[in-house]
């Protein structure tokens, strides 16, 4: 990649980050921060405290050990909103509390607060937010797309940032779409509808989709012990692609095939969104999709019964899922009564 191309890149990168708003600029923008610094954590999308992200380091002195914390406000505001707008303002400005809240109730120093947003701060309230956290004794960022861009390290990243935002000339996987949710929308329908296709067929499209999950949760796949992690503890996955409340779906498993229906509703499970599958009152499978773990695991699941046999079948797959939420559900009530 010559020099021409990673300007031409970083250039469609940048216009994308500037396209973007609401929960997929934020998908965006995570994913490119942890390109950046592997250090940076998530935090849950709409679930957050307020919060999108943070990097922590535990300093030790000759006096004290302590947590020293940076912390991320993601905001995508929408086209039609003016930047300048008394209503943009006091979102951002609510979001400097309760990062300083967040770090606060954790017990943390708060060394800098970084605000990413899909545009450029008017000067004067930007060095009022300079001034405020100068009052806190923190550091203030404005990372607009530009400054984002600017922040990827040589041609690896800029080419897989661009891979992230189908940006020209990267080569688009199938399941490289805008959103995590779609992602899994797509892998669903296309596996319930490949049970006529060839063995051959059924790997490549398996393949595909679990590479696509593991390169965007961070995961090495040339790595065994990073795999076997990845999908017996299934935290990188859950963590790295978790996926807006407002677009968590469940899909029903019926005649062979996935349909998206509303959220199961269970105010007694508070621990509801480890759980990934359920029955209906009919006895059809629900697949909950909170994050691509679920969809990391059937299709691992179903690679499986492809070596034994040479074909698969969802529905096997499925009650395996659905017995395995069952036993993870016994075991930590029997916990809980312990």
């Amino acid at each position: 990649m010559n020099d021409i191309q990673i300007q031409m890149r970083s250039s469609l990168i940048e216009k994308t980050l500037q396209s973007l708003s609401g929960v997929i600029f934020e998908e965006h923008a995570r994913f490119i921060l942890k390109l950046i610094d592997r250090r940076f954590i998530f935090t849950e999308l709409r679930q957050d405290g307020g919060i999108d992200g943070y990097k922590r380091d535990y300093i030790k002195s000759k006096t004290a050990t302590f947590d020293r914390v940076e912390i991320y406000s993601i905001y995508g505001k929408e086209a039609s909103t003016s930047k300048n707008s008394s209503t943009v303002k006091a979102k951002i400005k609510r979001d400097l509390n309760d990062a300083i809240e967040f770090a606060k109730d954790k017990g943390w120093e708060l060394k800098s607060w970084h605000l990413v947003a899909n545009f450029e701060l008017e000067t004067e309230f930007r060095i009022k937010l300079e001034n405020l956290c100068n009052e806190q004794g923190i550091l203030f960022e404005e990372i607009n797309p530009t400054v984002l861009v600017t922040k990827l390290q040589g041609k690896r990243q800029i080419f897989e940032a661009a891979c992230y935002c189908n940006a020209v000339d990267a080569p688009k996987l199938s399941y490289s779409v805008h959103s995590n949710y779609e992602l899994a929308r797509h892998a669903l329908i296309d596996i319930s509808q490949s049970i006529k296709s060839s063995t051959d067929e059924k790997y490549n499209l398996l393949d595909e989709i679990m590479s696509t999950i593991l390169k965007i949760s961070f995961v090495d796949a040339k790595n065994p012990l990073a795999l076997y992690y990845a999908l017996n503890k299934r935290i990188p996955i859950a963590r790295n692609t978790q996926i807006s409340i407002h677009h968590t779906y469940d899909y029903k498993f019926v005649d062979g095939s996935f349909m998206p229906g509303n959220k199961i509703i269970k105010e007694d499970r508070k621990d509801y969104r480890s759980h990934y599958f359920f029955k209906d009152k009919n006895d059809n499978f629900i697949v909950h999709v909170p994050n691509l773990s679920p969809i990391y695991w059937i299709c691992d699941d179903l690679r499986y019964q492809l070596d034994r046999t040479g074909t698969f079948d969802l529905s096997k797959t499925l009650k395996r899922g659905y017995n395995q939420s069952n036993r993870f559900e016994k075991y930590f009530l029997s916990r809980k009564i312990n």
